[in-house]
């Protein structure tokens, strides 16, 4: 189903791709409120979500939400167990040596 959605995105209006762009950082937010919740499936689904955020913000070119996902780690705000679940997924899309490159305090 994400990899149809995706492939759809290049095909939009610039309408639908600012409302796909609303949805990402609507979903962002709802994936950081519960990648720590206390039932895994929450949490395996929410990590899910975000590996899907960071593949559909790059393939729209949304490279703010990007970077806001790279400063979040790099800031304080997140605990050090959801950085490593947030950059293990960006780097499984975005590549090992562009998170590390980004990140590399956390390293």
């Amino acid at each position: 189903w994400t990899k149809i959605f995706i492939t759809n995105l290049t095909t939009k209006t610039p309408q639908t791709l600012d409302d796909v762009k609303l949805i990402l950082r609507k979903l962002l937010i709802f994936t950081v409120a519960y990648l720590e919740h206390h039932m895994d499936s929450v949490r395996h689904i929410c990590r899910d979500l975000m590996r899907n955020i960071v593949a559909t913000s790059k393939k729209v070119q949304f490279d703010f939400l990007l970077q806001k996902i790279y400063d979040a780690c790099n800031s304080d705000r997140l605990s050090l167990s959801m950085k490593c679940v947030v950059l293990q997924q960006a780097a499984s899309i975005l590549g090992a040596n562009e998170s590390i490159s980004i990140c590399f305090a956390l390293f």
